[in-house]
Parts: structure tokens; C-alpha cells; sequence
């Protein structure tokens, strides 16, 4: 039935249309508002040089060393680990786009891009339609080479992923073109997507330099824009600002990541959207234990939505794996594991309508600290974050200890701060952590309590050839819809502690999954 269903979504999604950068919540637009986020991609980096003031020159070896590598850490190492080994994007240098003195078609102050606003964004289509212009042109550049994948797996007349990356500061941002774009599209028609050799190009993402005049990092974030990824960091306003340290999600590429060679992975809720990381769905009380999600290790889902409430808890291991999240460190600055939390409420998050980006760029996702759409539950309980920022990770990271509700709580304010498992309106949610214990390993082991599910796919949307397993190890999850979803007990690991309803020890059935099954597909024994 449920495969059926998957068909009968995927024959009405061409009417379905949102924008990136909804983290998903329309899983049904792929090409033209996100890139493909599973499969193998074929991506172009257009580096543009400004001979401006002291901006450097752009380093093209380096970033080939980067974008066309496979070495640990590359850009599609990178997006490797951080899918579960489902997305591989490779990604072809172009030749150099070089303008001598400032092009009239950066509009902003001090030779740069503008940003904060549609408005900006459409200013800013002069330079992106010429730099494309040149590349084709000057650099020979053949579009068509990038398209190799699709929603479906296959060519579909849209460009896989587009980059630029410019010596010019601060200039990090990730343009819808098809929107913004009122201007040529270069193939003799007006507005939309731009259209190079027969594919189109409905959106690019533009890095700047970063702190050290790097241009391979700061691009990161914003190519995950494209892919469907929302940005959990907080711009923050010119003036009036009631939260200055306030920097958005902890641990996170999208939230308060300072985009520098300590690369961070997405966070637990931007993975699971994406399909990007397997979770369990902890139905009663179980005690697991969890590897890093550098290295493969799953999530745990407490709680699921429903009509009255859009809330529920997720947590993961966090800390330095595989190249990634190396700066996660302790209070004396040595490398740290732990248990992350996170506090997800849809309330709060992007929606699926179309031309719903104007709002999230507008007013973002984690503006306000005390009812944000996703929140890090920290290990001191001081809500530090908020209140002067810059914290140790081993101040969030729950290496020991226990959480629960607290009863009788108020709503989450300013002026009545704590760190608990209540919902957002101050009622106890039933979910709870104990015995937390970081291993030798650096894997955590705790006991999970949340109430009881019965049905793990009620809150679960999927996207394309995708269904959602209710039963057995993969419950609650997405999975291709030819996949057969093994039975209960498949693959169960020897058991540890447990109480309650059900009980898995070890790396849990999915991290087995992962290690042997490269997180595709899984077939009955």
C-alpha cells in the first residue's frame, strides 16, 4: 500500500512546487527549486578573480585540490560523510573568470555583492548572468557536461549543481535565479532559470573569501542551500540587536559553523530531512549506544508530530570523525565527544509553499533563541549560548549526566530560562536521557525514554521513489521504494541493558546497516 501510495505522489508531483532551502519540506521539487541530494552529481566551480583593491588573487590549484579531489577532506569527501556515502557530487574547475578593476555589475559597497533581500538578490543577477556569459563564452565552458543526474537518477534538462566562488569578502550567498531573474537567460529569452547548451540553471551558490582569504569553505554553506539545507545562523541586524551573542545552532554547517578548514557537519534535523542520516525511533525505553555521526553512527528520533504539536527531540554523537567536526573541543581546547540534543519544533520551520524564501531570508529560521526551530540542549544548563556565546562544546555536549521534563514549567522566555525536555509551552514531554556514558571509542551509550509510537511513518513525508518503512530496523525511515524493509530482529546486535518495550546494544541494527549495506538498499535474509 504504501509503495502505491509513493507512485500515486510521485504522478502528481509535477504540479508540486516550493523553493530551496526549505529543508525539505516540499520533497517533491527537484530540479528546478533544489539539486539532486542523493546519487552522483556532476557540479561546476566558476572561480572569478577581481583585481580590486587588496583582494588576492584566486589560487586555482588549490581549489582544484579541494573540488576535484577525492582526498579526506575534499568538497565531495566532505558531502560523502556527511550524506552516509548517498550523495557523491563531482565537481569540474572551470577556467578563470577574471575581471580587471570592479565590474559595474557588483552594485554593492566596496566592490562586493548585495544581499539581505529579494531585491538584492535581483541586483545581483548582472554579475551572475555575466559570469556565466564569460565562462561559456570565454572559457569554453560546455553546460550539458553537468547534467548527469536527476531526481530520478538520469539527465533532466537541469544543470546538477552550479558554483561561483569571487576573491571579494563576505559574499557568501545562494541565489533562486529562476525567481529573481527578470533579465536575459542567455539563450535569447527573458527571465527564469538561465538555459546554457540546452540545460538550465535555476540557481547558483556564491562563496567569498573567508578569514584567511581561503574561497573553498565559505562556499560550503551556501551550495547546501541548493541541495534543500536552511540556514540555522542568525545575520545579525545593523542595530537594536536584543541578542549579540547569539549565533544560531550549535553544531551545524548551517547554524554558527565559522566556516573555516574545521568543517562541521549538518546537524541530526537537516540530516534527517535530507534522508542523509538513518535514525531510530525509540518507542518506550532503550538503551543504545550510538557511534559519532562522522562515522556512520545513527540518530535517535523522541517523540513525533502530530495535529496539535509539531515537536519532538532528536539526538546524536557528536565530535572530531573522519575529518569532520575537528573543532569541537573541550574547555582547554583538546578534541571532545558527546551526546548533541536538539530541540526541533515545524512550528517554527521552513514551509512547502512556493515563494516562501522571501520570508526565511527575511525572518530566519533560529532568529529568536528561546522558541527557535531548531535548538541545542546544553550539557550545563546555563543557556550560555544566549547569554554570551562563544562556550566550550563540552558546555553542550551531554558526556555524563541526565535530562528530563520539568513539571510545572512556563513557556520558554527570556526572562524564565532552562534547559529541560518540556515542549515549547512549558508542558513534559515524557522524554528523557540517562546514564550517558562516552566509550573508549568515543561512541555514547544512554538510555532513551519516550512515549510510546505507533505508527514511526504518521510524521514522515518522502520524496520521489521513496517510501517510508513502518516496520523493522529502518522504521520511520525513507527508504527506495524497490528496497524490501527487513523483518524485526534482522540483524540484531547481542543485547546490552534494557527496559521497557524493546532493547539494542552494541552499534545499534542501523550503524550495522550502514558499515554493510553503504546505507542503500537492504534486502530480507
Amino acid at each position: 500500500m504504501r509503495v502505491l501510495l509513493a507512485a500515486l505522489v510521485i504522478c502528481s508531483a509535477s504540479s508540486a512546487r516550493a523553493d530551496f532551502s526549505d529543508l525539505y519540506a516540499n520533497a517533491l521539487d527537484v530540479p528546478l527549486n533544489k539539486a539532486p541530494k542523493a546519487g552522483r552529481s556532476s557540479v561546476v566551480l566558476i572561480p572569478v578573480q577581481v583585481d580590486f583593491g587588496t583582494f588576492q588573487p584566486v589560487d586555482i590549484e588549490r581549489l582544484r585540490a579541494f573540488f576535484e579531489t577525492t582526498d579526506e577532506m575534499s568538497f565531495r569527501r566532505y558531502f560523502e560523510i556527511a550524506s552516509g556515502n548517498r550523495y557523491h557530487p563531482s565537481v569540474t574547475v572551470a577556467p578563470l573568470v577574471e575581471y580587471a578593476g570592479c565590474p559595474a555589475s557588483l552594485h554593492g559597497s566596496g566592490c562586493s555583492l548585495v544581499r539581505g533581500n529579494p531585491a538584492a538578490l535581483a541586483q545581483d543577477m548582472d554579475f551572475v548572468r555575466d559570469v556565466f556569459r564569460r565562462a561559456h563564452e570565454e572559457g569554453k565552458v560546455d553546460f550539458g557536461r553537468f547534467d548527469v543526474n536527476g531526481a530520478g537518477g538520469a539527465p533532466d534538462g537541469v544543470v546538477d549543481g552550479a558554483m561561483i566562488v569571487i576573491n571579494v569578502p563576505d559574499s557568501g550567498v545562494a541565489i533562486p535565479i529562476q525567481y529573481v531573474n527578470s533579465g536575459s537567460n542567455l539563450a535569447g529569452g527573458t527571465g527564469g532559470a538561465l538555459v546554457l547548451d540546452g540545460v538550465k540553471i535555476p540557481y547558483v551558490a556564491i562563496g567569498g573569501a573567508g578569514v584567511k582569504g581561503d574561497l573553498e569553505y565559505p562556499v560550503l554553506r551556501q551550495f547546501g542551500a541548493l541541495l534543500g539545507l536552511a540556514d540555522l545562523s542568525y545575520d545579525h541586524p545593523s542595530g537594536g540587536d536584543r541578542w549579540p551573542a547569539w549565533q544560531g545552532l550549535h553544531f551545524s554547517m548551517m547554524g554558527d559553523w565559522d566556516q573555516t578548514d574545521h568543517i562541521a557537519l549538518p546537524d541530526a534535523e537537516s540530516r534527517r530531512a535530507l534522508g542523509w542520516q538513518l535514525h531510530e525511533v525509540v518507542s518506550g525505553t532503550q538503551t543504545l549506544t550510538l557511534l559519532p555521526a562522522g562515522a556512520g553512527g545513527i540518530s535517535v528520533k523522541l517523540g513525533m508530530i502530530s495535529q496539535s504539536r509539531r515537536e519532538y527531540f532528536l539526538a546524536e554523537v557528536r565530535g572530531p570523525a573522519a575529518g569532520v567536526d575537528t573543532g569541537i573541543v573541550d574547555s582547554r581546547g583538546a578534541p571532545t565527544w558527546g551526546l548533541a540534543l536538539y530541540h526541533v519544533d515545524w512550528s517554527k520551520g521552513p514551509k512547502g509553499g512556493t515563494g516562501e524564501w522571501p520570508g526565511r531570508m527575511l525572518f530566519c529560521l533560529d532568529c529568536d533563541p528561546y522558541h527557535p526551530f531548531v535548538q541545542n540542549l546544553e550539557s550545563d544548563g546555563a543557556f550560555a549560548l544566549v547569554t554570551h556565546g562563544g562556550v566550550a562544546d563540552d558546555a553542550v555536549l551531554f558526556e555524563g549526566g541526565a535530562i528530563s521534563s520539568i513539571p510545572g514549567a512556563q513557556p520558554l522566555t527570556e526572562s524564565n530560562r532552562y534547559l529541560a525536555t518540556n515542549w515549547y509551552d512549558g508542558s513534559e514531554s515524557g522524554i528523557a536521557i540517562r546514564d550517558v556514558r562516552v566509550n573508549a571509542d568515543h561512541s555514547v551509550t544512554a538510555t532513551f525514554t519516550a512515549p510510546a509510537v505507533a505508527d514511526p511513518c504518521s510524521d514522515v513525508v518522502c520524496g520521489s521513489m521513496e517510501q517510508c518503512a513502518d516496520s523493522g530496523a529502518l522504521a520511520g525511515n525513507c527508504v527506495a521504494v524497490e528496497v524490501s524493509i527487513p523483518d524485526a530482529g534482522v540483524l540484531t546486535p547481542p543485547v546490552t541493558t534494557s527496559s521497557g518495550c524493546s532493547s539494542t546494544g552494541g552499534a545499534g541494527v542501523l550503524a550495522m546497516l550502514i558499515a554493510g549495506l553503504g546505507l542503500t538498499a537492504v534486502k530480507k535474509r
